[in-house]
């Protein structure tokens, strides 16, 4: 009887939980700031720009830098991506756009 009664008792436990809700995701962080050098400046503005048309109320912020100020501030979490035509230091991960 206690062996059918623990079946039971795991069986209806497994239906509670099997309909139990789902969490909701957080949010994703709207706004990103972009680093370039003084080079791509104007490219990224006009991008920017063109993506705040697209995708109202999505932040994207352009920063400019000289180049070794840029890497300092990828470092130092200030900018998630910066844009340039030097190539990143070593050990970093770079992907032509």
């Amino acid at each position: 009887m206690v062996s059918g009664f623990k079946s039971l008792a795991a069986w209806i436990l497994l239906v509670l939980t099997a309909c139990a809700p789902v969490a909701t995701p957080a949010a994703i962080p709207q706004a990103a700031y972009v680093g370039t050098t003084p080079a791509y400046a104007g490219w990224l503005e006009d991008w920017v720009q063109a993506y705040w048309e697209q995708q109202p109320g999505n932040g994207v912020t352009p920063l400019v830098y000289p180049l070794q100020a840029a890497w300092k501030a990828v470092e130092q979490a200030q900018v998630e991506l910066v844009i340039s035509a030097a190539a990143p230091p070593a050990g970093w991960f770079a992907t032509p756009l």
